[in-house]
């Protein structure tokens, strides 16, 4: 018998916030398209080049900021909140927290095909999935999220069930399974 259980996370600091305080918060113009990069830019696999050279081929009225976040985990959500859609470019990945923690804090996500990212965003309003590494891929699929209206669509519904809280009933409860079968 096999159960998979994906990584949780912490609802209660994952959450919905205001855009203009957060942009507010951390300077960021308030007129701006803003794409929030999901990676160390200095980590060779999270392809911070493929970000920044969609970013330079975005086709947009309006400026563009490629947002990049070395911060303490905790300090993640302002970051998430300020931004108009999440970026992973990653070459490997399981199943990206950075995705998850954006959606619930009801940010739409732009990723390459990746982990389980596909499973996770597919069918959501303003969300879109790259098939290949192509910037000129990337870069259309940001327009589209960046000129989509999907404010009315709450994105925190679909990680609802990954909260670390109930996770962590659910994996003691396996625990004890395993064990009334010894």
């Amino acid at each position: 018998n096999v159960t998979v259980l994906p990584s949780g996370i912490n609802l209660n600091l994952f959450s919905p916030g205001s855009k203009d305080e957060a942009r507010k918060k951390l300077q960021i113009d308030p007129m701006k398209k803003v794409i929030l990069f999901g990676g160390d830019i200095n980590r060779p696999d999270k392809r911070y080049h493929l970000a920044r050279k969609a970013k330079e081929i975005l086709d947009l009225d309006l400026p563009v900021e490629l947002l990049t976040a070395k911060v303490d985990h905790s300090e993640m959500p302002i970051f998430y909140r300020a931004a108009d859609v999440l970026l992973m470019t990653s070459k490997h990945e399981g199943s990206p927290n950075m995705v998850k923690e954006a959606l619930a804090c009801n940010l739409p996500v732009v990723s390459v095909d990746v982990g389980d990212v596909k499973e996770r965003i597919n069918g959501l309003p303003g969300c879109f999935i790259c098939e290949s590494d192509n910037p000129e891929e990337i870069a259309r699929a940001l327009k589209s999220s960046l000129t989509y209206d999907n404010r009315d669509f709450n994105f925190r519904n679909t990680v609802l069930e990954l909260n670390e809280d109930i996770l962590i009933i659910k994996q003691v409860d396996i625990y004890k399974q395993v064990i009334d079968q010894s």
